[in-house]
Formats: structure tokens, sequence, C-alpha cells
């Protein structure tokens, strides 16, 4: 007859080690980003895997979340007889003063997707571009669809501007040629659609006393809107910008290309 002594001893043994295992092997659950991670109290590799799995999803994660930015242009404006920046001849159909005529804006951006393993970006979004066009103690004149000015001589202005508000819609490529784990230098080239939404003449007189300041809304002959390219250079914070119009602004002529350049301060942000 078997005898059971050594079968019980041997389950008991059995019971008992497993039992010690348990003990030794507590379970800490953490949640952490909507995942379980598992840990073992002695440091012991983990069987199910679930580092790697929680890393993946991490990653996922972070590659979800789309880029925005603000930028804020400010800079002059220039004329031009071409659409080639370049060349910046130009033969004064508009009387302007180019050291004190500016574009002043804002756009917020958003990334629509990336590629080259996130060194590449393409950006859309909106913004406001404000134009000044300094015209000195001229007044701009709309006679038989012709745009003409003449000297005011009346109270000698010295301060009148032509002001186009539009609003424009640009597409970027962005890209980072340095390949750095936290970008700060990059470089975007894209173009924009601007469709204006307001002119202004604004007038700045001297009655001897008193500067009187007046406003006259018009057409003025600008075009409803107009293409631009542009090229922006971003490190950090700040960096510069040009735009220049693939066409004319003005819809009595051919030849008048409007080229800015100035300063950008932003900011890029995850959401």
């Amino acid at each position: 007859m078997l005898n059971p002594y050594p079968f019980f001893l041997l389950a008991s043994l059995l019971i008992s080690s497993l039992t010690w295992g348990q003990q030794k092997d507590t379970v800490k659950i953490e949640l952490k980003h909507s995942n379980i991670l598992i840990v073992t109290e002695n440091n012991e590799g983990n069987e199910w895997d679930f580092d790697k799995e929680l890393n993946e999803n991490l990653k996922e994660d972070k590659e979800g979340k789309k880029e925005t930015a603000t930028l804020f242009n400010i800079g002059l404006s220039l004329f031009s007889n071409s659409h080639e920046p370049w060349i910046t001849e130009y033969n004064n159909r508009i009387p302007y003063e180019s050291i004190k005529s500016n574009n002043i804006g804002y756009t917020y951006y958003k990334t629509l997707f990336t590629f080259l393993d996130g060194y590449s970006k393409v950006y859309s979004g909106i913004g406001t571009q404000s134009y000044n066009i300094s015209l000195g103690n001229n007044i701009a004149n709309v006679t038989a669809n012709t745009l003409s000015f003449s000297t005011d001589s009346l109270f000698n202005p010295t301060k009148n501007k032509l002001r186009c508000n539009y609003i424009q819609v640009p597409v970027l490529l962005g890209f980072l040629p340095l390949k750095l784990k936290k970008p700060a230098f990059q470089i975007q080239v894209g173009a924009s659609f601007s469709y204006k939404i307001k002119a202004l003449l604004i007038t700045k007189e001297n009655d001897g006393n008193n500067w009187l300041k007046t406003k006259t809304k018009g057409d003025f002959l600008l075009n409803s809107y107009f293409f631009n390219y542009h090229i922006n250079i971003i490190f950090k914070r700040f960096g510069l910008f040009s735009q220049f119009s693939s066409s004319s602004i003005f819809s009595d002529s051919n030849n008048d290309y409007l080229f800015s350049t100035g300063l950008i301060i932003g900011s890029f942000k995850k959401s």
C-alpha cells in the first residue's frame, strides 16, 4: 500500500512556495495616461511587457498632438514694377514714402500634417494684414477708373496715408535644417491669399493751431484680392519675414507690386 505521507509533504511544500512567491512579488498598480503600469517589488522583468506598450502609447499621444503658432509681424512695405523680389525698381506712380510705409499683421497657424520623421511640417491658418502707405502731402483721387494723386496745399498736410486691410489665409511648408531634438531654428516657405476688407484715405491737416484728422472710406481701385509668396526664418520666438505679391494690388495698373519685410514675434506650442 502506497504511503500518502510523501505526496502530502510534496503538496505542502509546493503550496508554501507559491504563497511565498506571491508575497515577494507584490504588485503595485499605478494609473498613468489611462494605462495600467505593473511594477514588481523585486525589480524583476515585466512578464507581460506592459512597459513597451505604455511607451508606444505615450509616443502615439505625443505624435498625435498638433502644433499651433501665433505670429505677429511688423515691417516696411515697398513698391516694385516687377513681381520678382530682387528687382526693386519703381516708376513712382504711387508717390509714397518708403521709409514711412509699413505692414502690420497677426496670423494664427495650425499644423495640418508632418513628414520626414517630424522634421517637416505643413501649416495653414488665418490672420489679418494692414498696409499703411505713406503719401506725404499727397491725396488719392479716382477719376475715370484711374487712380491719381495730387498735392493738398490748402493746409500743407504732411502725414497723409492710404490704409489697406486684408484677411490673409496662408499655407506654409516649414522644415528644421538642423534636426535637433528640441528644434529652435526653422525655415518656412509658402503662399497666401489676401482678401480686401477695408480701405481708408487718412489725411492730417494743420489749421495753424491744431491737426485735423480725416478718414475717407473708398475703393481707391485696390484689387479685391491678390496672392503672396512668403519666406520666414525663425529662431525660437523671433525671426525675419518677407512677403511679396504675385500680382499688382491696384486694378488700373499691372506694375504696382508690393513687397514687405521685417520682424516676426511668435510662439509655438502643442495642443
